[in-house]
């Protein structure tokens, strides 16, 4: 009996995991494009995030990176080039935003 609700649940996620994980997965870099829609102003003053301001000129492709990448996550289209594209910009987002290589060894852990 019980054998058989555990089988149904492996079925279950064997049959939605990709799908939800996927949909997950887009969900942070939509949320993210549209939360630097909203802040784009602040998020190009040069005084209030410096690192920032370094890459205010790169802002529409970063927005249209993370959209498109999302949207090919999401509905299967070009899903490999998108994925790679996302993760080409994680690396180089973290790389300008956490700058833990310039910071003292005692703030590391409040700057990552």
């Amino acid at each position: 009996m019980v054998q058989d609700y555990v089988n149904r649940l492996l079925g279950l996620i064997e049959r939605w995991g990709w799908s939800i994980g996927l949909i997950l997965i887009a969900s942070i870099f939509f949320v993210m494009a549209c939360a630097a829609i909203i802040s784009s102003p602040a998020a190009l003053d040069p005084t209030t995030a410096p690192a920032f301001h370094v890459a205010g000129g790169l802002l529409g492709a970063v927005l249209v990176v993370e959209l498109a990448g999302g949207f090919a996550l999401v509905t299967g289209f070009k899903r490999r080039i998108g994925a790679i594209a996302l993760l080409i910009l994680l690396v180089i987002t973290t790389m300008v935003v956490h700058r833990f290589w310039t910071t003292r060894l005692g703030r590391i852990p409040t700057e990552m």
